[in-house]
């Protein structure tokens, strides 16, 4: 993936309003991704510029649009294969259903922006509503709905149908069931904890983790719930050593003192590295950072340190 192609796509994209043979409501796109396209020909750049009601996709090269999808006409869908990274392009072309595959590493919000767009386009009728209280940082709880999305669980105001927040699939960290909370959750979202008791919990996680499938996530409860005190702790922003949190992210540790990688929450504040498990929020290690000596990313894979 070409980011700095991506850069100057999006900015030309933006810069040039009438972008000649581009379908849609709107010709400026809703949104856009650069992607790569793979065909027995080859592989081949590709912007995908989506708007309200059509899917195209340009050559960076010459700027010309090679394909263009409606919504309502071609039964234009998107979905994951086994294959990191790479997703279906799903269309009818005639009587025949066709596909095209294309990889990218924003593949589940490329994917899920196609599903909320096509949605909204040929109508979809909503998903089922779950009935839920949540729980504020004052410790009061607050009625509303969840709703799940073809790219994101809906939070609203039952009585008066307003959207209060979308929580994206692809930025749910975690997911935490509560032990001591009936029908209790966490989503850990962007690093921010957000904690719900949910009417019907089993049937809301059954329906997510089948809701997420497409984009090629994989959302299910951690192995071990935890109690509300350790919900608690993950809304604290000070640390052990009585300093601020800077930054906290959940991430997998290989070590040779574990027979299989473990899950972290690795917090950083202006003193300290802090290791906790990601489950039960106990200490793990506390690392001062005048001991750092650096950080080494492994060869070839942009996501190990």
């Amino acid at each position: 993936l070409n980011m700095s192609s991506t850069r100057k796509s999006a900015m030309r994209l933006r810069e040039d309003a009438a972008i000649g043979g581009i379908t849609g409501s709107a010709t400026q796109p809703d949104t856009m991704f650069v992607s790569t396209k793979l065909s027995w020909k080859g592989k081949y750049e590709r912007v995908f510029a989506i708007t309200k009601d059509a899917i195209n996709t340009i050559d960076p090269k010459e700027w010309r649009v090679t394909n263009t999808w409606r919504f309502d006409q071609d039964g234009v869908s998107a979905a994951a294969t086994s294959e990191p990274e790479v997703f279906q392009l799903l269309f009818r072309k005639g009587n025949k259903d066709k596909d095209m595959k294309f990889s990218t590493a924003f593949r589940a919000q490329l994917v899920g922006e196609i599903l909320r767009l096509r949605a909204c386009a040929v109508s979809e009728p909503p998903s089922r509503l779950f009935t839920a209280k949540g729980l504020t940082r004052q410790n009061q709880k607050r009625l509303c709905s969840l709703r799940i999305d073809v790219d994101s669980v809906v939070v609203s105001n039952p009585a008066a149908d307003i959207e209060w927040r979308r929580i994206f699939f692809p930025d749910i960290d975690q997911v935490l069931e509560l032990s001591d909370v009936p029908g209790g959750v966490v989503f850990v979202h962007n690093r921010k904890p957000r904690i719900f008791a949910i009417d019907d919990l089993p049937s809301f996680l059954t329906a997510l983790k089948h809701a997420t499938i497409p984009s090629g996530l994989s959302i299910v409860p951690a192995s071990a719930p935890i109690n509300l005190g350790a919900y608690r702790k993950l809304h604290e922003p000070w640390s052990e050593d009585h300093s601020r949190i800077v930054a906290s992210f959940i991430v997998t540790k290989a070590s040779v003192r574990h027979e299989n990688t473990v899950q972290r929450t690795f917090m950083v504040t202006h003193q300290n590295i802090i290791q906790r498990d990601a489950a039960t929020y106990q200490l793990k290690s506390i690392r001062a950072l005048t001991s750092l000596l650096g950080v080494v990313r492994k060869s070839g894979d942009v996501n190990s340190h």
